[in-house]
């Protein structure tokens, strides 16, 4: 049997799914937080190296890891300067990088 003034229902088009391109990303969350140990003891070594008056020469591999750090923080050379608004371990880093190298 046949029903008489009965349309076939209209088919809706699916969504596109979404790719990864379309996913927002967040900037150095994750990288803030994976980097915060090693930052830490950056500091830490640059505290100590500056308690016991150390020489510059002896800073400088506290220096170099802590241009690391800031460059892998901000995708940004090491020389640089870090702008107000960032975050306080950068801003941190900074601060402690600028000791280390003044005599």
């Amino acid at each position: 049997m046949i029903a008489r003034g009965v349309s076939p229902a209209a088919v809706a088009q699916a969504a596109i799914a979404p790719t990864l391109e379309d996913r927002p990303r967040a900037q150095h969350t994750s990288t803030t937080v994976a980097l915060s140990p090693a930052a830490m003891h950056a500091l830490l070594q640059a505290q100590e190296q500056m308690d016991k008056n150390a020489p510059v020469t002896a800073r400088m591999p506290t220096v170099i890891a802590i241009d690391q750090l800031i460059s892998q923080m901000t995708d940004t050379p090491p020389s640089a300067q870090p702008v107000a608004d960032a975050p306080l371990t950068l801003r941190r880093l900074d601060a402690a990088r600028q000791q280390l190298t003044q005599a």
